[in-house]
Parts: structure tokens; C-alpha cells; sequence
């Protein structure tokens, strides 16, 4: 991916069916958790030069299990909150996550670090980007919009175990005890 300089000029475009596109064939089951968030596109439209989006893999969609994806579905209000630490509202590319401290995304701040390799990380070097513990796999860049394949959602771990709770709560086992 080119590297930008802070003076490129960058044409503002709405989401196109160009990236509408790419996210349903490359990250179906993220692109249908976030495709009736009117918030999140609404704010993304609004972004002035463009937008960033941290696109879960399937196999990270799929570890949240039937029951927690399920809920999401029909909770619009935690959907929202969870995809909405998935939106940036400016182009964030790989080279400028792998030297941010943090990043701000419509849901809030979320840390970024350096993945390191090596035996157990020990004698390795700076192998990668990890947003809020998620690794960042790879990035394209699409019009007006930088995605960021990641291996897990990356919202803060309160916003995962409150979804863990709601889930257990609309789901309770039945005493195995006579």
C-alpha cells in the first residue's frame, strides 16, 4: 500500500457499492451485522476524507458462537456499540496504526501496539499491528476507505463481556439437579 504524506489531497466519496461490495464478499458475516446501522454509516458518511473500517474474519465472527451473534442481531443497541468501535472516520493506513500509541474510533479510544515474534516473543522483533489485542492480518484499500482484516473484534473487553452477560441472560440452561 502507497504511503500517503499529510499533504495528499484525498476526494471525499460516500461509502460506495464499491466497498458495500468488497465487505459482503470479503467479510459477509461483519457486513451483516453493520448493514442496518444507520448511526454507524451515517457517521462514516460524515467523515471528510475518508474512512477506516476493522473488518473481523469470518473464523473471528464465527468464534463469538450462534447464541452471542444471535443476540447481536436482535440487540440493535449493542450491535451498534460493537461495530462502532470498529469505524474510523479518517484514512488510518497499517504504517501509521504500527507507530499510534492508541486510536479513536466512533465507539471510543482503543490501544495499539506491536505484535512481536519469536520463541514465546522472546528474541523476536516487531512482526505486526494489534489493535486492542486484535491482530491486524491485512489491509486494502478501497476508494475512499481502508479495511483492516482483523482475528477478533476489537471493542473493549467491558463491551464483550457485557455481551457474554446478556447472552446468558436471555439463554438460561436448566438445572441438570432433580
Amino acid at each position: 500500500m502507497p504511503a500517503r504524506s499529510a499533504t495528499t489531497a484525498i476526494r471525499v466519496l460516500p461509502i460506495t457499492s464499491e466497498v458495500e461490495g468488497f465487505l459482503e464478499e470479503s467479510y459477509p458475516s461483519f457486513r451483516s451485522l453493520v448493514r442496518n446501522n444507520e448511526k454507524i454509516w451515517n457517521a462514516t458518511l460524515d467523515a471528510e476524507e475518508g474512512y477506516t473500517i476493522f473488518a473481523p474474519s469470518e473464523d473471528a465472527i464465527a468464534a463469538l458462537g450462534e447464541e452471542k451473534l444471535s443476540h447481536l442481531r436482535d440487540d440493535a443497541e449493542l450491535a451498534h456499540i460493537v461495530a462502532s468501535y470498529h469505524f474510523i472516520n479518517e484514512l488510518v493506513t497499517e504504517e501509521e496504526l504500527s507507530v499510534a500509541g492508541g486510536v479513536v474510533t466512533q465507539g471510543g479510544t482503543l490501544p495499539v501496539g506491536q505484535q512481536t515474534c519469536g520463541i514465546f516473543g522472546l528474541g523476536g522483533k516487531e512482526c505486526g499491528v494489534t489493535i486492542n489485542e486484535a491482530n491486524l492480518v491485512k489491509s486494502s484499500e478501497i476508494s475512499n476507505c481502508i479495511i483492516h482484516e482483523v482475528d477478533s473484534l476489537v471493542c473493549p473487553e467491558s463491551v464483550l463481556q457485557h455481551l457474554a452477560v446478556m447472552t446468558d441472560l436471555n439463554n438460561p440452561t436448566e438445572d441438570e439437579d432433580p
